[in-house]
């Protein structure tokens, strides 16, 4: 992936403020601490327990910073992909896989929604209670990569959580913002933004 030439000016992650390309420096740009994103990376390919620290991963995951792992792993593919094969399904976990949101771009988003999309097919009431607990602009860009999952991956497989959402929606036994959650995930969906 390249940035452009030393020199030139680029977007920051926040794609509003700019900075002059400087490969030897690549954190000073992108994130003052790099830690997470080492962290996440020696845990994922850490061989000598047999398998990835799952619990300690999904733990650091809310801080990481999308965009800097690509730069500074190349095999960081693999973390989405890892995430996927995962069956995510406590709603602790799958609220920090949800505020995992920094520096997506690209390839990241599209596997991220795959992600997104495939808890929610396995899990909407987690799902949508899950996306009760976040701000308003985080919940959008979530409905926003799951509708896309929806559209463009799993229509067919996504039906029955489409039908168990339109019923959480109008659920007198959840909580007034799980029911908004509901009906602000089905408004992304049925509008088909992805």
């Amino acid at each position: 992936m390249s940035l452009g030439a030393p020199g030139q000016e680029r977007y920051a992650v926040d794609n509003v403020n700019t900075f002059p390309v400087d490969y030897g420096n690549i954190d000073k740009h992108l994130a003052t601490d790099t830690q997470t994103e080492e962290t996440i990376h020696r845990l994922l390919n850490d061989t000598t327990a047999g398998r990835p620290d799952v619990p300690r991963i999904l733990e650091l995951l809310p801080d990481i910073n999308w965009r800097l792992y690509g730069l500074r792993f190349e095999d960081a593919p693999a973390l989405i992909g890892w995430l996927y094969g995962l069956d995510i399904t406590d709603q602790a976990d799958i609220l920090r896989l949800l505020r995992a949101t920094r520096g997506l771009d690209g390839a990241f988003s599209e596997g991220y929604a795959g992600v997104v999309g495939k808890i929610f097919r396995a899990e909407p009431e987690a799902m949508v209670k899950c996306l009760a607990q976040l701000d308003d602009d985080q919940a959008d860009l979530i409905c926003g990569f799951i509708a896309y999952d929806c559209d463009y991956g799993y229509r067919e497989e996504a039906k029955d959580a489409i039908s168990q959402t339109r019923a959480l929606a109008e659920d007198g036994a959840l909580a007034d913002n799980e029911r908004a959650a509901a009906r602000r995930l089905l408004a992304f969906i049925d509008a088909g933004i992805g």
